[in-house]
């Protein structure tokens, strides 16, 4: 059984080695230049990946621990510890978010019920295909790459639920408050930021519009 502990470390190494190289990639020929700043970085954050085991190889185990508890969800055993959200697995099949609107958001139990909804129906999902391949050892095989998005789809919720866990614990009432209205105007201006470009585009095409109009006009008056 793979122990949680191992969840952060899975998730902070990888994200960091992706965000690098897409930072390189952005920089064009330039992120490859010491001067940049992304080659020593590189060198420090990346092989993190492969210590203590590579990432991929724990992703793949941490599924087949999933496929396991999966299962033994028809034998009546009640699932515990990091997967104990699998015990509510028809729920989790079934359930649709009642989110309206982007505040509702800032509500822990949306956020957790999604998470755990992705992660169950994954799993779910994964066993199924492994159920139709005659032989298990080619199943893991050539479902690789859907059993690690699975593993890392249990990750995420797990360090998820532990930080909301901890939220719940630590944050006073009016810290919470403070953060609930910072996260609202972050809300907000995301999507300002995601509506600009479009209001820029509007307005371009109108300005020519415009010009081909006038344009128009005068060769028509001459």
């Amino acid at each position: 059984m793979v122990v949680y502990q191992r969840y952060p470390k899975l998730l902070t190494t990888s994200t960091t080695a992706d965000v690098i190289e897409e930072c390189r990639k952005l920089c064009s020929g330039h992120g490859y230049l010491c001067n940049s700043g992304l080659p020593e970085l590189f060198v420090v954050y990346v092989p993190a990946c492969t210590y203590e085991g590579d990432n991929v190889v724990f992703l793949i185990q941490i599924a087949r621990f999933l496929m396991k508890t999966v299962s033994q969800l028809g034998s009546g055993k009640q699932p515990v510890g990091t997967t104990a959200y699998m015990g509510r697995v028809e729920h989790l099949l079934q359930c649709c978010s009642d989110v309206q609107q982007a505040e509702d958001w800032l509500k822990p139990t949306a956020i957790l019920e999604a998470f755990e909804a992705r992660a169950a129906r994954m799993s779910v999902a994964c066993a199924q295909n492994i159920s139709k391949m005659p032989s298990q050892d080619e199943d893991f095989a050539k479902l690789s790459s859907e059993l690690v998005e699975t593993g890392v789809a249990h990750c995420q919720l797990i360090v998820v639920s532990k930080f909301i866990e901890k939220l719940k614990q630590d944050i006073p009432r009016k810290l919470e408050l403070e953060l609930k209205l910072k996260l609202k105007l972050k809300l907000k201006l995301r999507w300002c930021l995601k509506l600009q470009p479009r209001i820029h585009t509007s307005l371009h095409l109108k300005l020519q519009t415009n010009q081909l109009h006038h344009s128009s006009s005068s060769l028509g008056g001459a």
